[in-house]
């Protein structure tokens, strides 16, 4: 079974390889300044020479629009039936004549509307038969298209050769289909377990493509909708449109587009709308009719917005938003775009060579695709990778919480121990050995005071990244008046950077904390807390007046460990500046 699959498979490369088409060389038109409207004035012309423009090695030519055009070839004597294609799915209109030992007779009209050349021949392409003749044999062909270039690429197979031919094509179209198709399965199996209705866009732009692949061989005529003017007509514009549309939805809601590219994001959104408006018209076409050459109008603007497309993403490469390959991906696809509108292959072309240059645009598409499919995989993996780690770092901040919450109990607990036990004592004795009334006042209003210094110090406002500054500020304002000490507060964020809500919180209690420190412990007059917003950082730094301590002797109390917790768990750094009688100086530093 192997063998006889790797032996197909060597014969078809063979004959992908090895067969040339050179029925052109035997072909010429009929000279431009002649207008023949008959086959008997075609046969007169070939009589005059007039059949004397060489048909050239080109596959594409530039045909008058709505003008009948006449080429001829002669053929020998031929035991043997062939087969005559010209390889353009559209023809508008087609027709050979044969003329031999003065017998005219006709083979069959292909036009575009309603006599297809699959209908005769069951292949995509007009296909005539050409019997077989004991004579020579002048075959004539009048041909008519609308199209700005026909594609007149010309095949003569023996049977067996035309079958081969039809099979390969088959092949490789069907390879190409199934992959696409296995996209599809890819994306709505992703989009099933992930909810992202973002993929459902690019599963919208490859189900489009392959309806334009379709179009564009002729395969959606032949089997899907021969019966359709308005789809023979405009299926394949009309499919481009919508897959130009699903690409442009897809990028703007896929991409990591943040804030700062919240342009590229409306431009993406744009050329979505702009496709729609475009579908719109279709619409009207379809209901209504009319508009032939609307198609031209749009392969423009869809020519437009691939570069525009191409633009952003070299922009988004730049501001590494998206990664080299799905950019290179993009080089490909609109080298592939120009290489099919300003690259004319040859007749001479093996198959394959054929092949390769004739669907280069969707072959570059379909690498892209590719691409994407990968960058969509990779970045779902990422996420999921990503989830991973936040549940295991938020399992850590949970438990480094949980430890900072046990210890500032234990805090709370010692302070309240310490100082409303001390304040209930004296004032216990005061009244058994001397009930002075004024000295009980003074004992009170002490309480009163620590009473207040604990509750504000023991209170976190509800914060956000809008009213941080706010609240540091409300607490120095209340330290002010609670205690002897006076705080001063700056702060500077030239760049605007908003503050996480949990560095926020945490960056709150920090300074409360250690605030309390210098009330406490620093004898001091003067305090300056200073934050400031700068490359992705933040800055934090209190410089007190107070007594100091010898950096190199001090423990840490239960105040700072909590502080250094606290740092630790924003992977930040501190440093603490002091000295006998030389006040004391903090500095925080904060990644963002």
């Amino acid at each position: 079974m192997k063998k006889n699959l790797l032996l197909t498979f060597c014969l078809m490369n063979v004959f992908l390889y090895a067969q040339k088409k050179n029925i052109y060389k035997q072909c010429f038109f009929l000279t431009d300044t002649i207008e023949c409207n008959s086959i008997i004035k075609a046969i007169h012309q070939l009589e005059k020479g007039n059949f004397n423009k060489p048909f050239g090695n080109n596959i594409y030519h530039k045909i008058p629009k709505n003008k009948t055009v006449w080429f001829h070839f002669r053929l020998p004597a031929n035991k043997e039936t062939s087969y005559f294609t010209i390889a353009n799915s559209y023809l508008h209109h087609g027709k050979i004549y044969t003329h031999n030992a003065k017998h005219i007779d006709s083979l069959n009209t292909i036009n575009y509307y309603d006599k297809f050349g699959f209908k005769n021949v069951f292949y995509r392409h007009p296909t005539w038969e050409l019997k077989a003749t004991n004579t020579p044999t002048d075959y004539f062909i009048q041909i008519r298209d609308d199209e700005p270039k026909a594609r007149l690429e010309l095949f003569l197979n023996s049977s067996n050769d035309f079958l081969k031919r039809n099979q390969i094509e088959y092949f490789l179209l069907g390879t190409t289909l199934t992959f696409l198709c296995s996209l599809i399965l890819i994306i709505l199996a992703l989009f099933t377990t992930q909810k992202q209705y973002s993929l459902l866009w690019y599963g919208g732009f490859v189900l489009f493509l392959i309806t334009a692949i379709l179009a564009n061989k002729g395969v959606g005529t032949q089997y899907l909708w021969s019966t359709s003017k308005f789809l023979i007509q405009s299926s394949k514009s009309f499919s481009h449109t919508l897959a130009t549309m699903c690409a442009a939805f897809f990028y703007a809601n896929f991409y990591p587009l943040t804030h700062k590219h919240k342009i590229i994001k409306k431009i993406f959104l744009g050329i979505g709308y702009s496709c729609l408006l475009l579908t719109t018209v279709y619409l009207y076409k379809l209901l209504f009719g009319g508009l032939p050459y609307w198609y031209l109008s749009v392969w423009i603007v869809l020519k437009i917005s691939l570069l525009i497309i191409g633009v952003l993403h070299f922009y988004l490469l730049f501001k590494k938003v998206i990664p080299l390959y799905l950019a290179i991906g993009f080089i490909f696809s609109i080298a592939g775009t120009f290489t099919y509108q300003f690259y004319n292959p040859t007749q001479n072309f093996s198959l394959l060579k054929t092949y390769f240059f004739t669907d280069i645009f969707y072959l570059t598409v379909v690498l892209e695709l590719t691409l994407v499919m990968y960058y969509i995989i990779s970045e779902i993996v990422k996420g999921k990778l990503l989830s991973i780690y936040l549940e295991k770092e938020n399992l850590t901040l949970k438990n480094s919480l949980q430890n900072i919450e046990d210890t500032h109990k234990h805090k709370f607990s010692s302070n309240v121990h310490d100082t409303f036990g001390s304040y209930i004592e004296a004032l216990n004795l005061q009244v058994l050995v001397n009930p002075d009334t004024q000295k009980l006042h003074e004992i009170i209003n002490s309480f009163r005071n620590e009473y207040h210094l604990l509750l504000t110090n023991m209170f976190t406002p509800n914060l956000n990244p809008e009213n941080f500054i706010k609240s540091v500020e409300s607490y120095c304002s209340k330290m002010n008046h609670l205690t002897s000490l006076q705080i001063e507060f700056n702060h500077v964020n030239s760049h605007n950077l908003s503050i996480p809500i949990i560095y926020a919180q945490e960056i709150y209690k920090i300074i409360t904390e250690l605030t309390t420190n210098v009330i406490k412990h620093a004898n001091a007059n003067n305090l300056l807390i200073s934050i400031i917003y700068y490359n992705n950082s933040i800055f934090i730094e209190l410089k007190d007046n107070g007594i100091g301590f010898n950096t190199n002797t001090y423990t840490k109390g239960v105040g700072l460990e909590s502080v250094n917790n606290r740092i630790d768990l924003l992977k930040g750094a501190f440093t603490i500046n002091s000295g006998a009688n030389k006040g004391t100086v903090i500095k925080i530093h904060l990644p963002i």
